[in-house]
């Protein structure tokens, strides 16, 4: 066994006996740049899931490959996510060099914050995320999200962070779909009538249609259902 393999594996044993500070230091010690930055990325995750979040720093810290390092600041937001540390995991999610992993950290972030009640603090999260389509995934995954909880006041405002007219006019659809199904026709009306986009107001209203249906149609009005009786010949 070499002293690279030796250190290797003492550090796992530390690791797996939560002494994660002398880890590191076991670790710091393998020669061997690949395999110490592949045993410090496991301590870093480690750490991340215990919630020793400013150790699991240092840890990430002193990984030299940028995708390890990459892969344990991933950790780590995950971590404080979890914790409910959403402004931490922002801060963390920040520093992750990689556009790709960043935004999908942010991505869940918003979310999070979103389903917390968080909305506006959901919509300034998202204009982290670089690619302006991600962005508005992730905006009307919200408007759905706080429309399904009955949030519709959330809803609308996500959708309308949506910089994309067409993107902007799907969300328009999907939250009077929910709204009409659960009667809410008054307020559907109040708010598509303050659209002036005739493509937003007509994806809207295509999706009361979709929610009427949903329901089983329009019931049938009572002068309809008497001319019926009266003259059932005109149908």
């Amino acid at each position: 066994m070499t002293t690279d393999q030796f250190s290797m594996r003492m550090a796992v044993v530390e690791t797996n006996a939560q002494d994660l500070q002398e880890a590191v230091e076991i670790a710091s010690k393998i020669e061997r740049q690949d395999e110490r930055d592949l045993t410090l990325l496991d301590i870093a995750e480690m750490q991340a899931r215990s919630n020793q979040i400013q150790a699991a720093l240092y840890t990430a810290s002193r990984i030299v490959d940028a995708t390890d390092q990459t892969a344990a600041m991933e950790a780590i937001a995950v971590g404080q996510l979890d914790a409910g540390d959403q402004t931490g995991a922002l801060h963390t999610a920040k520093l992750i060099p990689a556009e790709i992993i960043r935004s999908r950290v942010v991505m869940h972030i918003a979310i999070a914050q979103a389903r917390s009640g968080n909305v506006q603090g959901a919509i300034e999260t998202v204009k982290e995320i670089d690619y302006p389509l991600r962005r508005s995934v992730v905006l009307h995954d919200i408007a759905f999200t706080r429309a399904k909880d009955g949030d519709f006041p959330g809803a609308l405002a996500a959708a309308r962070g949506i910089v994309s007219e067409l993107a902007r006019a799907r969300a328009y659809r999907t939250i009077p779909a929910v709204q009409t199904q659960r009667g809410k026709m008054e307020l559907v009306r109040c708010w598509i009538n303050t659209l002036t986009s005739p493509i937003e107001k007509s994806s809207a209203l295509l999706g009361v249609a979709n929610g009427l249906l949903d329901n089983g149609g329009i019931p049938p009005d009572a002068s309809c259902e008497q001319l019926h009786l009266v003259n059932p010949s005109r149908d």
